[in-house]
């Protein structure tokens, strides 16, 4: 759901400060990201800067971390995540999170939003996905409100992404069914010959590939594409 940005009242403005301020008074708050400055921009935004201490918070960078700080809370917990961490993408630990006992509330910051990515954490049923390119124009403060109302967020940038797409540089479903291939350590000869298709063929597909993930190699290809969120984190053969 989209959360319309535009001016506000001062009186309006003030009410959605007293939401996020309650939220975050009364929830557990932890921050994940391996950028010392994307954390700075999630913790220290002016409207953060509450007037009661958090209730909790914490910060980590991999989501090893994260899973030992949450661990069997029952208490109310909110996270502010980047999309990927020191340990890889964030989204194998947002599946994880959505059948835990106690789930929390999961807003995710990403970097390069595509839509492969996000459709995939929309169906983790993270509450609400940001641009971090957006930042400091109201959708973080967006989000949270709509947290503190339990409503979902999805920032404008998303969601033209999750309606439109991301045009000429979007992968077609040979390509991915490429990538995948080329992720399981087949060479362009093996993929022409599970494809059914000639090895130049292949060649082409991956040249491509490459081209639109900008990519030097084929590594590189695999990397991005666990990155954009078209192959699932795990130690790639390659």
């Amino acid at each position: 759901m989209a959360f319309p940005i535009g001016p506000v009242s001062p009186q309006e403005l003030l009410a959605l400060h007293q939401a996020v301020r309650q939220l975050l008074e009364s929830w557990s708050v932890l921050i994940c990201s391996p950028c010392q400055a994307l954390r700075h921009q999630l913790l220290l935004e002016p409207w953060m800067r509450i007037t009661q201490p958090l209730h909790q918070l914490s910060v980590c960078s991999t989501s090893q971390e994260a899973r030992r700080w949450i661990g069997d809370k029952s208490a109310k917990v909110i996270v502010l995540s980047a999309d990927v961490l020191d340990d890889g993408p964030v989204l194998p630990w947002m599946g994880e999170l959505q059948h835990s006992p106690h789930p929390p509330l999961r807003l995710v910051c990403l970097k390069e939003p595509h839509r492969v990515t996000l459709q995939a954490l929309q169906a983790t049923g993270v509450e609400a996905l940001i641009s971090e390119t957006n930042l400091g124009r109201g959708v973080l403060l967006a989000a949270l409100t709509q947290l503190s109302q339990g409503k979902t967020y999805v920032d404008p940038s998303c969601l033209e992404l999750l309606r439109n797409g991301s045009g000429l540089d979007e992968l077609s479903p040979r390509e991915l069914e490429i990538l995948q291939l080329v992720a399981e350590g087949l060479t362009n000869g093996a993929i022409a010959t599970r494809l059914g298709i000639a090895e130049v063929t292949a060649r082409d597909h991956l040249r491509h590939i490459q081209q639109k993930l900008h990519a030097a190699n084929r590594t590189a290809a695999v990397v991005q594409g666990i990155h954009l969120g078209y192959l699932p984190w795990r130690s790639p053969c390659i």
